[in-house]
């Protein structure tokens, strides 16, 4: 049974981003956090993409806010 369109169009999508990943290798983070937006994209979950949650899903850091008020993600990414 043939693919419709979207579906084409998807797998081709995810397959065109796992060859950029595949080519930051190099770059964990930087493939790690395209991979996650990418997801998250081709999922239809565009708010769920946030300092909070690319910092907590993305760069491992903690769930807990810090007690300083700062935000979760340290300056240089800022």
């Amino acid at each position: 049974m043939p693919l419709d369109a979207n579906t084409q169009t998807g797998n081709a999508e995810r397959a065109e981003l796992e060859r950029v990943v595949e080519a930051l290798a190099k770059w964990p983070r930087l493939s790690q956090l395209l991979r996650y937006m990418g997801e998250k994209l081709s999922a239809g979950e565009v708010d769920d993409l946030n300092e909070y949650n690319i910092a907590t899903e993305v760069l491992g850091r903690s769930k807990t806010k810090p007690e300083s008020g700062l935000g979760i993600l340290p300056t240089p990414f800022r």
